[in-house]
């Protein structure tokens, strides 16, 4: 429904078997969340592992648990194309400063 609206869903999964029903789905946007949602505990390996599955056409989100630029540079190595960053930004003193962190630009 959503791409005879004009737009672009993206499909969040957690696990092998949700990326294997996004990908039959032809999902073209594809968040992998980082977050168990059982235990709530947060490991970036869940991205490193299914983003290498995912086709390269697709677009790649790394969701949650992303805390400093060396994150953001590992998940690019597995061809990441954006990331999801909430809670770190809302628990930070100064987004400003800490988005510069993340993407590594000072301040103009």
């Amino acid at each position: 429904m959503s791409t005879e609206l004009g737009l672009a869903a993206l499909v969040e999964i957690h696990n092998q078997a949700e990326l294997d029903t996004a990908l039959l789905a032809n999902a073209e946007i594809i968040g992998i969340n980082n977050r168990n949602l059982q235990t709530l505990q947060v490991d970036l390996s869940t991205t490193l592992q299914l983003a290498e599955q995912i086709p390269e056409s697709k677009i790649k989100v790394s969701e949650s648990g992303i805390h400093s630029r060396q994150d953001i540079e590992k998940l690019a190595s597995v061809d990441v194309d954006a990331v999801l960053v909430g809670e770190f930004l809302m628990r930070s003193l100064n987004v400003g400063q800490t988005l510069q962190q993340l993407t590594g630009v000072a301040k103009c």
